[in-house]
């Protein structure tokens, strides 16, 4: 049975991170944890940008490089593309906790887990639509297109610029960010926390700490109760550190 691309590549890069943590061990480079952190981090807060800007265009980038910039950066990712990403976060939002969510808890906890995971089948059984803004960025489609190839270059690259970097954080970072995106945000903010706006049939909610660590996405009540809105910190303490990027450096169009 010939696996799906995106199956394929989860797999691939699993055995790297083990391979990676292995090399670590035996060669007791414990500090490259530290790197490896904020590049977890780092991933997290690419998410957050085109989560913010394809997903919702909540804000536009300033510029045509700054928007293509956003989008490539989500190689680091490991993930499904920012048009697929798009297509199936849309349909989430559409149908938050109901049946046909994809994403959500109502797909129990190893579903939101592994949502990802026949994601082209799940296209069609789901109709899901993909809108025109969509197809009409003519980047955001030729780089759905190339993903695997230029995942593959970028590889490539990372290992030939430094061999630690490549097993110690490039690898392990897209396997465990993905990890933490999912069981943070859109499982645990979806049972545990608190809201600050009451949401018909719709459990997310915010956590402090998932907040803080994913870069503002775990202020998941104030996402879904505005999702237009690229400030996803509606209180003093809930520090979205992506609007600020966005705020600061992109600038930010109603």
């Amino acid at each position: 049975m010939k696996l799906p691309k995106y199956e394929l590549v989860i797999f691939l890069f699993c055995i790297l991170a083990i391979v990676g943590f292995s090399l670590m061990y035996t060669h007791q480079d414990w500090l490259w944890l530290i790197p490896m952190w904020f590049m977890i981090r780092f991933n997290h807060l690419c998410l957050s940008l085109h989560h913010r800007l394809i997903s919702h265009r909540s804000f536009t980038a300033g510029s045509e490089f700054k928007k293509n910039l956003i989008i490539f950066l989500s190689i680091f990712q490991v993930n499904h593309s920012p048009l697929k990403f798009a297509i199936s976060h849309r349909h989430h939002h559409k149908h938050s906790d109901k049946e046909l969510d994809i994403h959500g808890p109502v797909r129990g906890l190893w579903g939101t887990l592994f949502w990802e995971f026949g994601l082209e089948k799940k296209f069609k059984s789901l109709d899901m639509k993909i809108q025109r803004d969509l197809i009409r960025d003519k980047f955001l489609v030729a780089y759905d297109k190339h993903y695997y190839k230029i995942l593959f270059v970028v590889s490539v690259l990372v290992y030939l610029i430094s061999a630690k970097f490549f097993w110690y954080v490039f690898v392990p970072a897209s396997i465990l960010w993905k990890v933490e995106a999912n069981l943070f945000v859109n499982w645990y903010c979806h049972r545990h926390g608190y809201v600050n706006y009451t949401l018909e049939a719709d459990t997310a909610k915010n956590n402090n700490w998932a907040g803080w660590l994913t870069m503002g996405e775990g202020w998941h009540n104030n996402h879904h109760a505005d999702p237009s809105n690229y400030n996803f910190g509606h209180r003093p303490h809930e520090i979205d550190t992506t609007s600020l990027l966005i705020k600061h450096y992109f600038g930010k169009t109603a």
